[in-house]
């Protein structure tokens, strides 16, 4: 029975140099270390030097083919997110196998939206092409290759790896479509510790309990402690704002916002992210903005020859100015600390969970709070800056909404203690049920 832990802390308070310590203190211990970044894997190669971590490489073949050899040979692993989520049944056995302990520093991605026609599976299941197993997963019932030349291709693909489910609904209805990855990725470890912070009612809390598994608190000692955090963010946060971050705040600057933005309204995200580089004088080395990356980029691609790029119509941008993706990091980032020299922040995105997603963990009675979920990503996104270095910054959000969660979360001294008593609560254990 795989055992998951979650060391929940904000970001700055150590928890990863804590996991190296326990990881260093048991060297018997086969390890499996998940980053979301390849450039976070020599952190730990560097910090343990003594445990030989390596790394899945092409030299054999494919990094997935690397990766089974290594966990067959029962080696120290350091991969990413992403080569974890291509793992299949021989990766999963020699885990078991082997006892493997996995750590994944942040949260797997177990769940997301897949973008298709969903009343393409209604005419599927009208046809006798597919049914709908356990937790709403679609199942092929011909072979493979009988979908080949029809419209469907793309769904059987994704219904062929066992990995696309469908909403709960009743009748034939069309429902949403999500890809999952499979739980055993999550059972054939003998344990699975989850390094992360708001990890309760989070996406990945929200998928283990459709499949019923638990999950404890481990409490590590920790460098700096939440309150200490907190205060110092309150220190070294420096809310700012000019007339034109002003002018979005009557635009939702959702997901759907900006791809049904008119030029007009896109020339105004423009105008709030020039109206910063002028304020320090177009010094992209101190600046990290955020919104959808398809507003960012001003190409859609970059060919050798310029004479081949396409503009971008999605752009926010202008052509004669220097492109926002010199400072662009998406929303969603985690674990880098490359950006940490940056402190100029600039946030013009409000952020949600997938409609999908959310439709789909609604349909079997789990409700995804978004306040949460776009508090959590603007935390972590502020501490890609200098202030996980306890140095200032200045920061700019462009939705209200946003800057609220924020702000809220910063000065409201019950929220505060709550959340202090949950995060301090040792031996806290709680088994999920379906």
């Amino acid at each position: 029975m795989t055992t998951i832990k979650v060391i929940d802390a904000l970001p700055g308070t150590g928890k990863t140099t804590a996991m190296f310590r326990t990881i260093k203190s048991n060297h018997l211990t086969k390890w499996f270390y998940l980053t979301p970044l390849t450039t976070e894997i020599t952190r730990i190669q560097a910090e343990v030097p003594e445990l030989k971590f390596k790394a899945p490489s092409e030299d054999i073949g494919t990094k997935t083919v690397d990766l089974l050899k290594l966990l067959e040979d029962g080696e120290n692993i350091a991969t990413t997110h992403a080569l974890f989520q291509l793992m299949g049944p021989a990766h999963w056995e020699a885990l078991q196998q082997q006892g493997y302990h996995v750590v994944s520093d942040e949260e797997v991605a177990a769940i997301k939206p897949f973008a298709c026609n969903s009343h393409d599976v209604k005419l599927m299941l009208k046809a006798g092409l597919v049914k709908i197993e356990d937790h709403g997963r679609v199942v092929l019932t011909q072979p493979l290759s009988e979908y080949a030349a029809t419209s469907f291709c793309r769904i059987a693909k994704e219904a062929s790896k066992g990995t696309l489910y469908r909403s709960s609904i009743s009748g034939e209805e069309s429902g949403y479509l999500v890809t999952q990855l499979p739980i055993e990725l999550f059972l054939s470890a003998k344990e699975v510790t989850i390094i992360t912070y708001m990890f309760e009612n989070s996406l990945l809390d929200n998928f283990l309990k459709l499949y019923g598994i638990g999950w404890e608190y481990e409490t590590v000692n920790l460098r700096k402690t939440n309150e200490e955090v907190i205060a110092s963010l309150k220190d070294n946060i420096n809310f700012k704002t000019l007339p034109a971050i002003d002018a979005l705040s009557r635009f939702t600057l959702t997901f759907s916002w900006y791809e049904k933005a008119t030029a007009t309204q896109l020339q105004l995200v423009g105008n709030a992210y020039r109206a910063v580089m002028r304020k320090i004088k177009n010094d992209e080395s101190r600046v990290v903005v955020t919104l959808p990356k398809d507003n960012a980029v001003k190409y859609l691609s970059d060919p050798i020859r310029k004479s081949d790029r396409k503009r971008n119509t999605r752009y926010a941008g202008r052509e004669k100015d220097r492109p926002i993706s010199n400072c662009y990091l998406s929303a969603r980032s985690r674990a880098t600390n490359d950006y940490a020299d940056r402190d100029v922040v600039v946030h013009l995105y409000n952020r949600n969970p997938n409609m999908s997603v959310v439709q789909y963990f609604k349909s079997y009675g789990f409700n995804i709070d978004s306040d949460q979920f776009a508090l959590s990503e603007l935390i972590q996104f502020i501490f890609r800056s200098a202030v996980r270095e306890g140095k200032p910054i200045d920061l700019y959000v462009a939705s209200t909404r946003m800057k609220n969660l924020l702000t809220d979360w910063l000065n409201d001294i019950e929220v505060l203690d709550e959340l202090i008593e949950v995060l301090s609560r040792k031996d806290t254990k709680r088994m999920l049920t379906a």
